[in-house]
């Protein structure tokens, strides 16, 4: 199934900002960082569809992935 990823911040020098990958049915979001080789531990924010979920949520074709590292500032 297709799903977009978009990696925002620190999670994007070597990899992509945006890009439209095919994963496995009933994918979870943290199946996806693993397959995008991307250690969990990097992303604060995860977010489908502009909503935001946790890692075990399951992903379905079509739908729009965002990922955040910790963000910082004061």
């Amino acid at each position: 199934m297709d799903i977009t990823v978009k990696l925002f911040a620190s999670l994007r020098p070597g990899r992509f900002g945006e890009r439209i990958i095919n994963f496995n049915q009933d994918c979870t979001v943290e199946r996806a960082i693993q397959d995008l080789g991307i250690p969990l531990a990097q992303v604060s924010i995860m977010l489908v569809n502009d909503r935001q979920v946790d890692s075990v949520y399951r992903l379905s074709a079509g739908d729009v992935l965002s990922l955040f590292p910790p963000l910082g500032g004061g």
